[in-house]
């Protein structure tokens, strides 16, 4: 099987949420290892035939008594092998074969190293058919790639509106300073695969608490625009309601059974409102994060 191995480069929320959605219980037991890539990415393996692809198990690993860094690493090579081309605008690198494992190349660090740019190296990964890098102190191939990126996310096997750097050899998640002119068209990608993440995960939380009788609120992860063009995302934490809220800029705080006027009692940054009020807030092991806040009365103390 080895000359069939390749890596597969996926939204992380592909492995830990829509796994699960698809199941009978919302709570697979399909075994799948990965590896975290820039906490928004996964890499897993894939057993690539003419006719057919499958995911790579750890039943299969057992069996064929390797593990899943050693199967990792002959997939890379495979995929290494079949590296040898990409296209280029300015200092924008484009790599776009059509082989279905582009975006998979980001793993191939050797590969990215090799590609001389401006500054750190900055990459996006649309969808599966396309991987841009560009460096970070190149301001018009950063505008360039977040306009392709944002063309190339709508695609049906889409993965991440997100920049990622290299650091090292480790990716991370990131964007350009505010006072960057490229800031707010990667603020926005960046939120919209934010939102995007968030809305698949409450989809699985509200049927899995459906199905299993849980009464507890998923609150929305939403976004809204100043006039002067900046986004922020929000979640309302309600008064009185066992909730699960996302990781948002700001908090907006709300009595539902207040008079229409008096609502909405206020609002605060993220982390100020965990400074005041943090012990009410309990992280949850879940991704995209989620905090859960208990349905007893605290507005004297969210006050």
């Amino acid at each position: 099987a080895k000359a069939d191995l390749l890596p597969a480069l996926r939204a992380r929320s592909y492995l830990e949420i829509d796994v699960h959605r698809i199941s009978d219980t919302f709570r697979s037991d399909v075994d799948i290892p990965y590896e975290i890539i820039g906490e928004h990415l996964a890499v897993s393996l894939v057993y690539d035939l003419p006719q057919s692809m499958m995911s790579v198990g750890s039943k299969l690993l057992d069996q064929w008594g390797i593990s899943f860094y050693e199967a990792m690493e002959i997939a890379k090579q495979n995929l290494r092998e079949t590296t040898r081309q990409f296209a280029k605008a300015g200092d924008l690198y484009a790599v776009v074969s059509g082989d279905s494992y582009d975006a998979s190349r980001l793993v191939l660090k050797d590969f990215i190293h090799s590609m001389p740019v401006s500054g750190d190296k900055i990459a996006m990964v649309p969808n599966r058919e396309a991987l841009y890098i560009c460096g970070s102190d190149d301001a018009e191939g950063l505008a360039m790639m977040a306009h392709l990126t944002k063309e190339n996310f709508q695609h049906e096997r889409n993965i991440s509106g997100m920049a990622y750097r290299l650091v090292g050899d480790e990716w991370e998640a990131w964007l350009p300073p505010e006072d960057h002119p490229a800031f707010q068209a990667f603020r926005e990608l960046h939120v919209q695969s934010l939102a995007r993440t968030y809305a698949e995960q409450k989809d699985l939380f509200d049927k899995r608490h459906h199905r299993e009788q849980t009464d507890i609120f998923v609150a929305t992860y939403s976004a809204m625009q100043n006039k002067a063009g900046r986004i922020a995302s929000y979640c309302m934490w309600s008064d009185e309601v066992d909730s699960l809220l996302p990781k948002t800029d700001q908090i907006f705080f709300f009595r539902p059974h207040a008079a229409k006027d008096k609502q909405l009692a206020g609002r605060g940054n993220w982390d100020h409102v965990r400074s005041l009020v943090g012990d009410l807030m309990e992280p949850q092991d879940a991704y995209p994060e989620r905090w859960r806040v208990r349905s007893e009365e605290h507005t004297s103390e969210l006050q």
